[in-house]
C-alpha cells in the first residue's frame, strides 16, 4: 500500500473514531454538566497533573520508542510491557502515599481517597500499552475504533447513572477507571500478541535512550497543561476550576477530531519517510494548512459566540464559563499544529530537540504566569494565548531545521487563513448581535450566524485562497479511489 493510501486510510478510521468518541463523549458531558456541579468537575481538574504524569511515567516514552523503531521484534515489545508493569505498580504506590499530601495543599480531604482510587488506571493501561503500540505501528486504526466506542458508552452508563443516585464526583471517577478496564480488556481481545517471559537489558536501554527524554518532556507538558487548574484552584476557587475546565474541554472537540485524529496518524507515517526530507517537507505542509483550515473558524466561531453556547448545551449554571472558552478557543489555534512538528522530530529521532523545547516553553510560561496572575483570573488566562504563540514559533524553528524549511515561510503559509477566519468571525459577531433584538429560540441564535460563517468563510477561501480548495478535492478524490 502507498504511504498516501496508508495516511487516508489511517485518518480515515482514526478521524471515523476521534468524531464517533468525541460525539459520543460530548453527549454523555452534557448530561453530566446538568446532573452535578462545576464544583465536581473543578475537584477532578485538581487531580489530572497528578494521574497525567503517572502515565507519562508508565508509558510515555517506550512505547513511542516501540513505534518509531522500524525493526521491532519479540524481544522489543515484551521487554517495554514488563516494564511497564513494573513502572506502573511503582507509581501508583507513590501517588498512594501522596494523596494525603496532595489533598492538604488544596485543604480538601476527600481527595486523598479519590486520588488512590482514580490512580488504579496506571497499572490498568500497563497491561495494554505496548497492545496499543503494535496497532498504532501497523496503523490499525479501524481495530482501535472498534475498542474505543464500547469503552466510552459503557464509561458514559456508569457515569450518568451514578450521577442521576447524587454520586458527584465519584461518577466521573467511576466513569473513567470504566473505561481504561474495558478499553484494556478489548486491546487484549483484539490483538493476539502476548508477553514472552523474556527481558533483554540492551533492548531495554536502546528504548530508553530514546524514551527518557521523551518522559521527562512528557511530564513537563503534563505539569504545564495542568497548571491552570492547580493555580486557578489554590489562588481562586474549585468552581472557577470547574468552569475552566468545562471551557478546556469544550473547546477541545474540533482540535481532538480533526488535529488530534491526523497526530495520530502522522508519527507512523513520518517514521516511514523519515530519511526523505522532501517528502516529509510535502507532507507536513499539506496536513498543517489543511488542519488550519478546518479548526481556525471552528474556534473563531466558538469563541464568538461563547455565552449562548454555553447557555444552550450546558444550561444557565456554566455561561460564567463564556469569559474562559472565549480565551481558550483563540489559545487553541496554533497548537492543532504543534504535534505535526513535534511528530517530524519524533519520527528523526530528536527527542534531545523536543526537551529542550518543552524546557523552554515551560520556562517562559512560568515566567508569565507569575508575573501576571496578580491581575486577576482572567489576565492569567490570557498568558496560556501568549505562551501558545512563543510555543509554536519554537516548535516550528526546531522542525523546520529538520525538513529545510524557514521559520518564516511557515508563519507565512498560516497567515491568510488566519486572517479570513478572523474576518469572517467579525461576520458572526455582527449577525448575532443583529438577532439579539429578536424573540427567537437560542438555538436559532446559534445556528443562523454559524451557517452565514461558514458561507462568508468559504467564499473568501475560494476567492483568496483557493490552492486549499484544490488540496481539499485531492484528498477526498483519493479517499474514494482508495475505498474502490
Amino acid at each position: 500500500m502507498s504511504l498516501k493510501k496508508e495516511l487516508i486510510s489511517g485518518f480515515f478510521w482514526t478521524y471515523l473514531q476521534q468524531f464517533s468518541s468525541q460525539l459520543i463523549n460530548f453527549s454523555i458531558s452534557i448530561v453530566l454538566a446538568r446532573l452535578l456541579l462545576p464544583e465536581d468537575f473543578g475537584t477532578m481538574g485538581l487531580i489530572y497533573i497528578f494521574i497525567t504524569i503517572g502515565h507519562v511515567l508508565i508509558d510515555g516514552g517506550l512505547t513511542l520508542s516501540l513505534i518509531r523503531t522500524l525493526d521491532a521484534d519479540e524481544e522489543d515489545f515484551s521487554t517495554v510491557f514488563f516494564t511497564n508493569i513494573g513502572v506502573s505498580v511503582f507509581v501508583y504506590f507513590l501517588t498512594f502515599v501522596a494523596a494525603p499530601f496532595i489533598a492538604d495543599f488544596y485543604k480538601l480531604e476527600m481527595l486523598i481517597n479519590i486520588i488512590r482510587v482514580f490512580a488504579l488506571t496506571f497499572i490498568i493501561s500497563a497491561f495494554s500499552s505496548v497492545q496499543s503500540a503494535i496497532l498504532s505501528k501497523n496503523m490499525q486504526f479501524k481495530t482501535q475504533m472498534l475498542i474505543a466506542i464500547p469503552s466510552i458508552i459503557a464509561s458514559g452508563i456508569v457515569g450518568i447513572t451514578l450521577a442521576f443516585f447524587d454520586f458527584g464526583v465519584w461518577s466521573l471517577v467511576w466513569a473513567s477507571i470504566t473505561q481504561n478496564g474495558i478499553g484494556t480488556l478489548q486491546l487484549w481481545f483484539y490483538n493476539d500478541w502476548r508477553p514472552k517471559k523474556v527481558f533483554n537489558k540492551i533492548k531495554f536501554l536502546k528504548h530508553l535512550q530514546f524514551g527518557y527524554k521523551l518522559i521527562i518532556t512528557g511530564v513537563f507538558d503534563a505539569i504545564f497543561v495542568n497548571i491552570y487548574p492547580i493555580f486557578i484552584g489554590k489562588t481562586f476557587s474549585i468552581k472557577e476550576v470547574g468552569f475552566y475546565t468545562q471551557a478546556e474541554g469544550l473547546k477541545q472537540l474540533p482540535i481532538s477530531n480533526v488535529a488530534g485524529a491526523l497526530s495520530k496518524v502522522t508519527l507512523p507515517l513520518f517514521s516511514k519517510i523519515q530519511n526523505d526530507n522532501q517528502k516529509l517537507k510535502e507532507a507536513y505542509s499539506r496536513i498543517t494548512q489543511l488542519v488550519l483550515f478546518i479548526t481556525t473558524p471552528i474556534l473563531i466561531f466558538m469563541s464568538v459566540l461563547a455565552n449562548p453556547l454555553l447557555l444552550f448545551l450546558y444550561s444557565a449554571k456554566w455561561v460564567f464559563a463564556a469569559p474562559y472558552l472565549k480565551i481558550l478557543c483563540f489559545a487553541g489555534i496554533l497548537p492543532t499544529i504543534n504535534g505535526y512538528n513535534i511528530n517530524i522530530l519524533n519520527a528523526k529521532g530528536k527527542s534531545d530537540y523536543i526537551l529542550k523545547i518543552e524546557v523552554l516553553n515551560k520556562i517562559f510560561l512560568v515566567a508569565l504566569i507569575l508575573i501576571f496572575y496578580k491581575y486577576g483570573i482572567y489576565v492569567l488566562v490570557w498568558t496560556k494565548l501568549v505562551s501558545t504563540i512563543f510555543s509554536y514559533l519554537l516548535n516550528s524553528y526546531f522542525c523546520g531545521k529538520e525538513i529545510n524549511t524557514s521559520l518564516l515561510d511557515q508563519i507565512t503559509s498560516i497567515i491568510p487563513v488566519l486572517s479570513l477566519s478572523v474576518l469572517s468571525g467579525f461576520v458572526v459577531q455582527t449577525i448575532y448581535t443583529g438577532l439579539n433584538v429578536f424573540q427567537i429560540p437560542l438555538f436559532l441564535k446559534l445556528l443562523i450566524p454559524s451557517f452565514v460563517g461558514i458561507i462568508v468563510y468559504c467564499g473568501l477561501i475560494f476567492i483568496f485562497k483557493k490552492k486549499l480548495i484544490e488540496e481539499l478535492k485531492l484528498v477526498v478524490n483519493a479517499k474514494f479511489q482508495y475505498g474502490k
